[in-house]
């Protein structure tokens, strides 16, 4: 009998095991969206399909794509050991993004960092595709002395739609395309709900 008590009691913590991980998942991308600080963001789209899970849009994000975006200090001093005027960062190497608003209401890359930013700044996480620190730049493309150019991902490069929706998404002008995007104090990000001309689509 007791043998039989182990049994149940070893299956029902393996059953828990299962499906704790991915509930623990969904509830951390629930408080988020809940408690996440809001940023829209500008993007692009490409208009894959994948055969088993439906219709998707690729996001292709302004802030992916960064070009000469200063360094923060600590990233100066940092790099400023190396003999080479380019200090590089390793792929899938963390990357914070500290993030301002624009003129047209969307956030854009104001500094990065390899170090996670004090609390109170606003920031999205990041893993680098590929990049560096640059120092020979054009000092009026880059008056701080060291920037950031490369590609960085966020994990919100993926959206999928209903049927339909998603090649409605890979149609509109990149200028009527934006993302409403909530981050964590820490910059974990989680996508929202995509924009076409400051409409919600997929509801």
């Amino acid at each position: 009998m007791s043998r039989r008590l182990l049994i149940c009691v070893g299956f029902f913590l393996l059953v828990c095991l299962d499906l704790g991980i991915p509930v623990s998942m969904l509830a951390g991308r629930a408080a988020i969206l809940r408690n996440g600080t809001e940023v829209t963001l500008e993007l692009a789209t490409r208009d894959p399909r994948d055969l088993f899970r439906g219709e998707y849009s690729r996001l292709n994000y302004a802030i992916g794509n960064l070009t000469n975006v200063p360094a923060t200090e600590e990233e100066r001093a940092r790099c400023a050991s190396t003999t080479l005027k380019v200090c590089f960062v390793e792929s899938s190497q963390p990357l914070f993004v500290m993030l301002d608003k624009a003129d047209n209401g969307t956030f854009r890359a104001a500094q990065v960092s390899s170090t996670e930013p004090s609390p109170g700044a606003l920031f999205i996480r990041g893993k680098v595709r590929y990049g560096s620190y640059q120092g020979r730049v054009d000092p009026a493309k880059c008056p701080s002395g060291l920037c950031f150019n490369g590609q960085v991902e966020y994990g919100i490069e993926t959206w999928f739609g209903p049927q339909g929706v998603p090649a409605q998404v890979d149609r509109a002008a990149r200028n009527q395309l934006t993302a409403l995007v909530r981050v964590d104090s820490h910059g974990n990000a989680v996508l929202a709900d995509l924009l076409i001309e400051g409409k919600p689509v997929g509801r």
